[in-house]
């Protein structure tokens, strides 16, 4: 069985230090965040994630899910 580590919302500072310590310890990395904030943040950061889902309607809890 795989190790995934889930996080929903990135960091607005742009430290992943979760992220990183679940990579560490053999995680595969997945980051659920809204599209237009992931486009946002990859313009001046790389994103360390193995996998992100992009939500464009994160209030939409079945969307989340």
């Amino acid at each position: 069985m795989r190790k995934i580590f889930l996080q929903i919302g990135a960091t607005r500072d742009g430290h992943n230090l979760y992220c990183a310590v679940a990579k560490r310890d053999g995680y595969f990395t997945v980051l659920a965040e809204m599209g237009d904030f992931v486009d946002y943040q990859s313009l001046s950061l790389t994103l360390p994630f193995d996998l992100i889902v992009r939500l464009d309607r994160p209030e939409n809890p079945w969307e989340v899910i």
